[in-house]
């Protein structure tokens, strides 16, 4: 769990009082207390706490519907959502019913709780990347390159500083490997544009981050297959 907060970049105890935060104003896991989970998954046998499946499953849901409202293409993102949210409930259900004592399970589960937070962040951004990715298309002969636009964070973190104001072509490689919100908490972004093409191909070969690679627009994936879960 250590080497998740490392990755989502909340390793301060400002920045895990900021999650809990958001995860909160998210999410309300108020149809069962955190109590009653632990004690529901330290008595009983089952892989998957259903309660807590569900509720990350429709938190996550909720953050792609928040980017493509009743649209056909959320389909796909829905379903791979939902998937990431039963892989986390299974592995936080295997550690609470392997913890220590019920106060170690509850630790465990508000731990996993607030992780929802950047997990949800992530999947907006993921969400918004695709929308506009298959936007992108209809403006080729307008607009043929993309421009990556610097990071809106206070703080911005240095993954991403080499392609800030870079104009790759549209059918550049370099887009199927990189984008806005491939890095935790990546507050960039990109635009359409016909200035001329400034790079080609990858800068660095720097790689996105565990479990947000692949370009989500042509992936129909929110969160790929090498996730933490």
């Amino acid at each position: 769990m250590n080497q998740l907060a490392i990755l989502y970049n909340i390793n301060s105890p400002e920045k895990w009082q900021n999650c809990l935060r958001e995860f909160l104003s998210a999410v309300k896991l108020g149809r069962i207390s955190i109590d009653d989970i632990v004690a529901e998954i330290r008595g009983g046998d089952s892989l998957i706490n259903s309660t807590l499946a569900e509720e990350y499953s429709s938190n996550l849901r909720k953050a792609v519907g928040n980017v493509f409202g009743r649209s056909d293409n959320r389909i796909l993102y829905d379903a791979n959502v939902t998937k990431f949210a039963y892989y986390k409930a299974a592995q936080a259900t295997t550690k609470i019913r392997g913890a220590k004592s019920d106060d170690d399970g509850k630790a465990i589960c508000q731990i996993y709780n607030r992780y929802q937070a950047a997990e949800y962040n992530a999947a907006v951004a993921r969400c918004r990347t695709a929308k506009q990715w298959m936007s992108f298309d209809e403006n080729r002969e307008l607009f043929p390159n993309l421009r990556w636009i610097p990071s809106r964070s206070a703080s911005p973190r240095e993954e991403h500083r080499q392609f800030w104001n870079h104009v790759w072509a549209k059918d550049d490689e370099f887009w199927t490997i990189n984008q806005p919100g491939n890095l935790w908490g990546c507050k960039c972004d990109w635009e359409e544009t016909d200035d001329p093409i400034t790079t080609r191909g990858e800068v660095n070969h720097f790689r996105p981050q565990q479990g947000l690679k692949g370009n989500p627009g042509i992936t129909h994936e929110v969160f790929s297959e090498d996730h933490s879960y």
